[in-house]
C-alpha cells in the first residue's frame, strides 16, 4: 500500500534513548521511554494515559468515562484522580492473565480511542508524541504503537518513533514501514567547540585526515597560513625564525 503524503517519522539512532520528557498535559509535545525495563508491559501506554488524564477529565469528562475500565487496566494509578464506580473498580482488580491475544489488541484500541479524543481540536496542529527506546519495549506497548501508528493522522497528531535497530517484530515493522518516513541519525565525535570553529581545542583529539594535520601543523607555529592568489602559482611558505 502507498504510504500517505503526510506521515509519521521513524528515527533510528543511538542518541535518541533518554529519559522521559514528561510534560504538562495541556502541552502539544510529549517525549516518552518505552523501555520495559522501567515499569513493564504498557510502560509507554500508560506514561501516555497518566501524562493526559488530569487535562482530558476536566475538557472532556465524558471520554474518560467511557474508556475508564481500559485505562484502569493500563494506567491503575489515575484511580486517585478520577471518580470510579464500584463495579469498574471490582472489575478492574480481575486478573487478566490467560485472555487471548485478541484481549491485549481490544486494550490497544481503547487507549488509541481516548489518545485521539484528547487531542482532536487542540491546538496548535499537528501535535507531537515521541516515543523512544521503542524496539526496547514489552511487546504489549509495540502492539500499541502499531496501533496508534495506523489510526493517527498525522495533520493532528505526528508520531516520532525513535529505536536503535531496525530490527523489530513484523507487525511495528510493517506499521512503521507503511505509515512513517524512517530517517537515519548520525552524530560526531568531534567535541563542540571543534565543530564551531573548525579547530581542536588544546587537548583535544582532532578527527581530522591526517595529512591535514600535518599540514596545518606546518604552519601553526609560524604564525602565517598559505593564501593561494589567483594568477599566481601556490607559494611555499617557510617559518621565520626569531634569532635568539
Amino acid at each position: 500500500m502507498k504510504r500517505p503524503i503526510a506521515c509519521h517519522d521513524w528515527l533510528v539512532s543511538t542518541c535518541c534513548a533518554g529519559p522521559p520528557t514528561r510534560g504538562d498535559a495541556a502541552a502539544a509535545d510529549l517525549s516518552v521511554d518505552a523501555d520495559r525495563n522501567r515499569r513493564g508491559p504498557y510502560t509507554a501506554a500508560g506514561d501516555v494515559i497518566r501524562a493526559l488524564i488530569d487535562d482530558a477529565n476536566a475538557r472532556t469528562p465524558r471520554l474518560v468515562t467511557t474508556h475508564l475500565v481500559t485505562l484502569l487496566l493500563v494506567a491503575p494509578e489515575i484511580i486517585r484522580c478520577v471518580e470510579v464506580p464500584a463495579e469498574v473498580r471490582d472489575a478492574s482488580l480481575v486478573s487478566r492473565e490467560g485472555n487471548p491475544a485478541s484481549w491485549t489488541r481490544r486494550v490497544a484500541n481503547g487507549v488509541v480511542d481516548f489518545i485521539l479524543g484528547c487531542f482532536e481540536g487542540r491546538r496548535p496542529f499537528p501535535a507531537t508524541l515521541v516515543f523512544t527506546n521503542v524496539d526496547h519495549a514489552d511487546p504489549a506497548d509495540q502492539e500499541f504503537i502499531a496501533t496508534l501508528l495506523r489510526r493517527a493522522d498525522p495533520k493532528t497528531l505526528r508520531l516520532r518513533i525513535c529505536t536503535t535497530s531496525v530490527s523489530l517484530p513484523p507487525p511495528l515493522t510493517a506499521a512503521l514501514t507503511q505509515y512513517a518516513r524512517r530517517r537515519r541519525q548520525t552524530t560526531t565525535n568531534r567535541p563542540a567547540a571543534m565543530r564551531k570553529n573548525c579547530w581542536p581545542p588544546h587537548g583535544a583529539v582532532s578527527t581530522w585526515p591526517v595529512t591535514t594535520r600535518r599540514w596545518s601543523g606546518r604552519f601553526a607555529g609560524a604564525g602565517c597560513w598559505p593564501v593561494r592568489r589567483k594568477g599566481k602559482p601556490k607559494e611555499k611558505f617557510k617559518a621565520k625564525h626569531t634569532p635568539t
